[in-house]
């Protein structure tokens, strides 16, 4: 148990019976701290204060905040997480059997995927080639006497125009005139 290590975490919980203020000023003048290292403790959130402290040094700064009125904890240290292992050559990869991750484990990044240029996001994306199509059962027609002409699009209709309410003007010098823009169109005769 000698080789272990502690932290000293404070949370900004106080001794019952001690302000705030009262607090700050002791841990202020028994530490030495600046004011912005003395709001640095007083967030509300959970700060560590020391680190890589053996047990006896863990319970002297615990004692001292103590003293000062202020509740601190003492933590045990994690170890470093040991390195992962490198990667097997590929053609064990594929012998070795990976456990499932569930789909809300928030570690899992084998999820992530850059999604190709006009894609919606959430929908699902396979990168793998689709196999081609079996033709096996397919087989062309004998070509005697068959073209494609059946095949052609169908001539468009015709527009029928109601044209009843027009009538030519007669060929004659009047008729022949450029109208200037603006002006009236020439007279034709109602009938």
């Amino acid at each position: 148990m000698s080789d272990d290590h502690f932290q000293l975490v404070f949370a900004g919980r106080l001794a019952s019976g001690v302000s705030q203020a009262q607090a700050r000023q002791r841990l202020k003048s028994q530490f030495k701290l600046t004011d912005s290292q003395l709001e640095r403790l007083f967030t509300g959130s959970a700060v560590t204060v020391k680190r890589n402290l053996d047990q006896a040094a863990a319970e002297r700064y615990h004692q001292a905040f103590l003293e000062a009125g202020a509740i601190a904890e003492i933590r045990p240290l994690r170890p470093p997480t040991p390195p992962e292992p490198q990667s097997p050559p590929p053609d064990t990869v594929a012998a070795q059997a990976e456990p499932a991750r569930s789909p809300a484990d928030p570690d899992d990044d084998t999820r992530l995927q850059l999604l190709p240029a006009g894609a919606l996001v959430g929908e699902q994306v396979s990168t793998e080639t689709p196999p081609p199509p079996d033709t096996s059962n397919l087989s062309l027609a004998p070509s005697e006497g068959l073209n494609l002409t059946d095949c052609a699009p169908p001539a468009p209709d015709t527009p029928k125009l109601d044209l009843d309410g027009y009538e030519l003007a007669p060929l004659d010098a009047d008729s022949t005139e450029r109208n200037e823009p603006g002006s009236p169109p020439p007279r034709t005769r109602e009938g």
